[in-house]
């Protein structure tokens, strides 16, 4: 989404403005509708409509425009508050018309618009929505007796009007009923909220019952709402004052190692599916859970185990007829998952080996282009030292074209520079420690980070070693930063990013992750493709997409690998392995 005009589009803005307030609102609406046909990218003369609609008092209009405006900006949370600061300014002055709240809630579990804007959707309705006196009676009914039953009479009938009525109804229900006393009420409104995708008000009901209640329900509910929330802050709290490593309750443990995975934490998360593995070690069910977990987790060894005590296990059970096809479709199921893992290892393998035939071109071009490049400029500047020395006049197409030779050849120059780290190696190799390495980037970019309003964390083994090139090393990460920088001010959120540094096995697993825009899976099958990039070149910093390719071949270097973690949906999350005993190699 365009977020900057050309010089045609302020042209355009200028002219609006002009009539705008020249009181000629008909005619700045016309330009408008002009410019929104020839640049339909840009979400910026949808807003200048829609504002002139509301200036004009024609607010259903008005609204209109600012949803195709919603529609624009569903990736660029960045410009949501305008939207939201309009839909104040309307409410105050008109009732805005029911369908515009539906079209919102669809809008609030729609997952191709951007997290922050369905959240901010939700929002709305609960301020905005124009409850009717029926529904007001209800909340104030429900809030005074509190019973399960006042809120099923309440609900059944609201559900023969509009769903927006049950959404405003039960984030209305006041928390401060959630006591021990109202335990089965509080239950009630939990499974509702989470019925309804309600997440920021389950998790308002499940902290009140973790107040008076260790139940295992409600703490796997706390990691559920959590994960749904793409937010595991809440569960980290609670981690930090309860140890659940002894827990025995499946579902727990079960959103345990999607908690663990979210963290970058491989070990704790490898000992959580060892732990199912030894205690449900006679049930098919956790058994199928277990092999999907494994395949996930690059673990086909282990899946393999699983499947051999899957069939076992259906050797010596006995079930009816329709377990009995359930049981073989879900291990046709496996086979296909195990396949289609095996496929992707294998286009993986050859996606690597292209990437390396890719480098070793460049390495060449740098080397062949390098020094040409280098003389051409310096031939050009040594022609005008004499010129100027001499006090000749040069013709001025002459002169033009030489200064666009020195500006494309600096350009090509540069572009060669972004190779370096990957073509030469001009430092010594020595072992470092790892941590210290990330510690010392973090702390050189700290201040934009600060600036940014972007914390991080640095965890785990502070001293592994590897042997290579340290600044080459600190490369990845300076690039990786960058990366989150970008992906968090679009996501428009308070920024975030953890690194995690583990040895397990005799691999270094490093996890980066940040709570920016995340990676679409059409994205991270290319994100380390040379000069693939999701970025605007002209206008944002490391837009040629070289920065991941180079993460990518300096990891090589290491006999290391990266890879995108699919399954994470709170934002990025970057796993690097670095096998130290080929590193020891290098």
């Amino acid at each position: 989404m365009v977020n900057s005009i050309s010089f045609n589009e302020r042209e355009y803005a200028l002219k609006i403005s002009e009539m705008r307030y020249a009181g000629n609102f008909e005619k700045a609406i016309n330009i408008c509708d002009e410019a929104i046909k020839l640049y339909e990218e840009n979400n910026f003369f949808y807003k200048i409509k829609g504002d002139i609609l509301f200036k004009m008092k024609n607010y259903d209009k008005a609204v209109d425009v600012y949803m195709d405006y919603l529609e624009k900006i569903k990736n660029n949370p960045e410009f949501f508050t305008n939207f939201s600061r309009f839909i104040e300014k309307v409410d105050s002055v008109y009732e805005i018309k029911k369908s515009v709240f539906d079209k919102l809630l669809k809008i609030s579990s729609n997952e191709n618009y951007a997290e922050v804007i369905r959240k901010g959707a939700l929002r709305i309705i609960y301020d905005y929505w124009p409850a009717s006196n029926e529904v007001l009676e209800y909340i104030k009914k429900v809030n005074a007796e509190f019973t399960v039953e006042a809120i099923k009479k309440s609900i059944q009938s609201l559900k023969l009007k509009d769903k927006c009525d049950i959404i405003y109804f039960l984030n209305k229900i006041s928390v401060e009923n959630c006591i021990k006393s109202n335990n089965a009420v509080n239950r009630h409104i939990l499974k509702l909220a989470e019925t309804f995708q309600m997440y920021d008000c389950a998790l308002l009901w499940v902290k009140g019952m973790l107040k008076y209640s260790n139940d295992g329900v409600v703490i796997r509910s706390l990691f559920r709402i959590c994960r749904l929330r793409s937010d595991y802050s809440d569960a980290q709290t609670y981690m930090e004052e309860h140890d659940l490593t002894k827990q025995r309750d499946f579902n727990i443990q079960y959103e345990l190692v999607l908690f663990y995975d979210a963290q970058g934490d491989e070990i704790k998360r490898n000992a959580t599916l060892a732990d199912i593995d030894r205690i449900y070690d006679n049930s098919i069910p956790i058994a199928q859970t277990l092999f999907k977990f494994y395949i996930k987790y690059d673990m086909p060894d282990k899946a393999r185990l699983i499947e051999k005590r899957i069939n076992d296990l259906r050797k010596i059970k006995t079930f009816d007829e329709k377990k009995q096809k359930d049981f073989e479709k879900q291990n046709r199921e496996n086979q296909e998952i195990l396949l289609m893992r095996l496929t992707d290892l294998l286009e993986e393998q050859e996606h690597n080996r292209r990437l390396l035939a890719i480098t070793d071109l460049i390495k060449g071009f740098s080397h062949e282009l390098g020094q040409p490049i280098t003389n051409i400029r310096y031939a050009i500047q040594l022609f005008y030292m004499r010129q100027e020395k001499e006090q000749t006049t040069i013709n001025p197409e002459e002169k033009e074209l030489l200064d666009g030779i020195i500006v494309q050849t600096s350009r090509v120059g540069k572009l060669l520079d972004r190779f370096a780290p990957i073509v030469s190696s001009k430092n010594k190799k020595e072992y470092f420690k790892v941590y210290h390495e990330i510690v010392a980037i973090f702390e050189e970019l700290n201040m934009r980070l600060s600036n940014e309003g972007i914390e991080y964390t640095i965890t785990g083994d502070e001293n592994v070693e590897l042997y290579g090139e340290a600044i080459q090393f600190s490369q990845v990460f300076y690039n990786l930063i960058i990366n989150s920088i970008y992906a968090i001010n679009k996501k428009g959120v308070r920024g975030k990013i953890d690194v995690s540094i583990q040895v397990e096995e005799d691999a270094l697993i490093i996890c980066f992750v940040d709570n920016g825009t995340g990676i679409s899976g059409e994205s991270s099958k290319k994100i380390f493709d040379p000069f693939y990039s999701t970025k605007r070149k002209e206008s944002e910093e490391g837009g040629e997409g070289l920065g991941l390719y180079i993460v990518w071949n300096i990891l090589k270097i290491f006999n290391g690998r990266i890879y995108v973690d699919p399954a994470y949906m709170g934002g990025a999350k970057f796993v690097i392995r670095i096998k130290l005993e080929e590193n020891r190699n290098v």
